[in-house]
């Protein structure tokens, strides 16, 4: 689940992880405010998908 909180961060929710990882925006860069994620694949194709949206 995707939840866009301010024009410039996004907020996902993994759900059958419990798990969150909060995106921000900022200089046409992207910075990973806090995570939960092991995972570097989630990692990428959270931005991957943040890029996409924006």
């Amino acid at each position: 689940m995707i939840h866009i909180l301010r024009y410039n961060e996004i907020h996902i929710f993994d759900w059958t992880k419990r798990q969150k990882m909060t995106i921000s925006m900022q200089q046409e860069k992207l910075y990973l405010s806090s995570y939960l994620y092991n995972d570097k694949n989630n990692i990428s194709k959270l931005f991957t998908l943040s890029q996409y949206i924006f």
